[in-house]
């Protein structure tokens, strides 16, 4: 057989097909060794991304065990509620500890140091707050506490940043010797190598299809994982940070509080709104995410939605400039809130003064504008960010739209609700849709419906 094929085809073929196979033999073995390699490149990414997470969760629980001994100290908050704020405090710690020893384990020893130093302060406010002295504890917070923390996101990000780019030189490499194998294929192999090595290239791909698809079901049940911790988070976080917002709302409209304590609680007042609305922004986005998300309809006052949504921001000394006649719309009135203070929020710390928010309504529908005089985003930036992330998502949710323009110097987020039909002003809420609008000149008959805890 083999004298035979000689006489056929020649040894320049045979040595031709030959070398095609062997190429063709070590560029698949090279593409297993490639998609190896990225499948334990992206396992320390994932690795590398929870203990960023997990050290800015333990920042936020340890600052929160500082207030709750604060509010301790004063009588505002229970012995039961500080002793769970230090349980929780110590538990994050405990899980930065096991992701920061798995990263370490890549690192110098002068970056697993930075990772083990915010473990080591941690571990000092605790013991500083269980021990009563709570004013050195705030100390060893503000000041080594938070040089550990910013050193350990630095070091956290620049391994984040390294495992990406071996991520993606990973895949073009696997991309690469997928190219080679046809070259080959097409250059040299006869037709008895060309089945031969179709076969074997069709095994491998089918093998490297199982090994995509379990990657695959695993990253989905770590996100899954994930999105469930930001759940328990933000759920937990947001009833503390609703008592701390409230107590300090009503020190700060106690007229016996002045000077330095006033600054102070006005201080608390302000951070304590900004911390809820970042964990409702959370906990909403997730449940955006996964459509969890629900909607509960009735006649809402805009006009008091409104006053309510910038509450806060006036809370924290900000001029805010209302102009929003008596308007009720057919909506949600809890998420139609956490719009309109996203919104604010983002006029405030993005934009420039003044900040205004109007309120128009004409023939049915009704738009209402927060705009700002800052410097707006340019012509090819897009609205993105947490905060307006959450503030589209709801506006399709709730039936309106969510616009934004930029003249005359000041960017304006616009929100509007057009007309849903006559059924709306004439048979109430149970025949209207989400969006319906009308304005009345006096009350209505029927209970508001109420907008959630301020935030």
């Amino acid at each position: 057989m083999a004298s035979w094929l000689l006489r056929r085809i020649g040894k320049p073929a045979i040595a031709l097909a030959a070398f095609a196979a062997i190429v063709a033999m070590a560029t698949v073995t090279a593409g297993s060794l490639a998609v190896t390699d990225l499948a334990a490149t992206a396992t320390q990414l994932d690795e590398t991304d929870l203990a960023l997470g997990s050290a800015a969760v333990t920042r936020a629980a340890m600052a929160q065990a500082v207030v709750f001994a604060v509010d301790n100290a004063n009588g505002t908050a229970t012995d039961a509620a500080f002793v769970a704020a230090l349980a929780e405090a110590g538990g994050n710690l405990d899980a930065y500890n096991q992701l920061q020893t798995v990263v370490a384990e890549r690192l110098s020893a002068g970056h697993q140091g930075e990772l083990s130093g915010l473990s080591s302060y941690g571990g000092a406010v605790l013991d500083v707050l269980r021990a009563g002295d709570v004013e050195s504890a705030r100390a060893v917070l503000e000041g080594d506490f938070e040089s550990a923390y910013q050193s350990s996101v630095a070091v956290l990000a620049g391994e984040r940043a390294v495992l990406a780019t071996d991520v993606a030189s990973a895949r073009s490499l696997a991309g690469s010797t997928s190219t080679a194998i046809r070259l080959a294929v097409i250059l040299g192999l006869p037709a008895l190598v060309l089945l031969v090595g179709w076969s074997a290239h069709r095994r491998r791909l089918a093998q490297l299809q199982e090994t995509r698809r379990t990657d695959v079901e695993a990253a989905n049940d770590r996100i899954e994982r994930m999105r469930e911790m930001l759940l328990a988070i933000s759920h937990r976080l947001r009833t503390p940070l609703t008592s701390i917002y409230g107590l300090s709302d009503v020190l700060v409209q106690t007229k016996r509080i002045q000077g330095l304590d006033r600054e102070l609680v006005t201080l608390i007042n302000a951070e304590s709104a900004n911390l809820h609305r970042i964990a409702e922004d959370v906990l909403t986005a997730t449940q955006l995410e996964a459509g969890t998300l629900t909607l509960e309809t009735g006649i809402v006052p805009l006009h008091e939605v409104v006053e309510e949504a910038v509450k806060p921001i006036r809370s924290a000394g900000l001029d805010i400039k209302v102009d929003c006649p008596e308007v009720w719309v057919l909506s949600d009135g809890p998420k139609l809130r956490q719009i309109l203070r996203n919104l604010v929020s983002n006029a405030v710390q993005h934009g420039a003064e003044p900040v205004v928010v109007a309120v128009t309504e004409s023939d049915g529908s009704v738009q209402c504008a927060v705009s700002d005089h800052g410097g707006g985003l340019g012509a090819t930036e897009p609205a993105t960010g947490r905060g307006l992330d959450v503030a589209n998502g709801l506006a399709g949710l709730i039936g309106a739209t969510l616009d934004q323009t930029r003249a005359d110097g000041m960017t304006t987020f616009t929100l509007s609700w057009s007309e849903s039909g006559e059924a709306a002003a004439n048979s109430g809420v149970q025949d209207a849709a989400p969006g319906a609008v009308r304005t009345v000149p006096q009350p209505l008959s029927e209970e508001p419906v109420g907008t959630g805890n301020p935030s």
